[in-house]
């Protein structure tokens, strides 16, 4: 119930946008990536992770002008540092903005795929303001920014190579033998390192 693991992000987009074409590269950036098709169950008392081989997915649309806010928000609130926007003119008001991405930004259900949101808000033809928000259990700083980009990529025509490794190759390959043995030689030069004074 707490939004403590979220990662979003806001970005400002400007000019043409292809709404269509935008949730086809997320549909198949979803479709690519088994963490984005992730969820996680309860199995004999121990979590295990579920992955879908498709999952229900729709881009959440915004129009500022048009959508209530519920949202109240102090001035000066910012998103608290949440989903940092570009800054601009001090005329400009973010109120609304801000209000609409603090209410995107929301708990996620760990047994229901994908635990990835996005969010689209239309400030006027040729200017929108697209929200990511993801859980930090199937993401990282890292592997988001690799996401966006790809997202990009495939948005503006790009065909995209086949992944010949998942995470979970990666996961496996660490808890083979041989990654452990080489865990065990860092842990023991560590720990004979820092053995005595320091």
């Amino acid at each position: 119930e707490s939004i403590g693991y979220n990662i979003p992000l806001a970005v400002v987009l400007e000019g043409e946008l292809d709404r269509r074409k935008l949730a086809d590269a997320f549909g198949n950036s979803i479709q690519r990536h088994e963490s984005s098709r992730t969820s996680f169950a309860m199995i004999n008392q121990k979590p295990v992770q579920v992955i879908h081989p498709e999952v229900d997915f729709e881009i959440e649309y915004y129009d500022l002008y048009r959508t209530q806010v519920k949202v109240k928000v102090e001035e000066n609130e910012g998103t608290r540092g949440l989903a940092p926007l570009s800054e601009e003119t001090a005329t400009r008001n973010w109120q609304p903005v801000t209000a609409l991405i603090n209410s995107f930004i929301r708990p996620f259900d760990l047994s229901q795929a994908p635990l990835l949101r996005v969010g689209l808000i239309k400030e006027d033809a040729k200017k929108h303001i697209l929200m990511i928000d993801m859980h930090h259990i199937i993401s990282d700083g890292t592997s988001m920014n690799s996401f966006f980009k790809e997202l990009m990529a495939a948005y503006g025509g790009r065909e995209l190579e086949l992944l010949q490794l998942q995470y979970k190759d990666y996961s496996e390959w660490q808890n083979k033998e041989t990654y452990r043995v080489f865990i065990k030689k860092q842990e023991d030069y560590w720990l004979k390192l820092f053995t005595g004074d320091i």
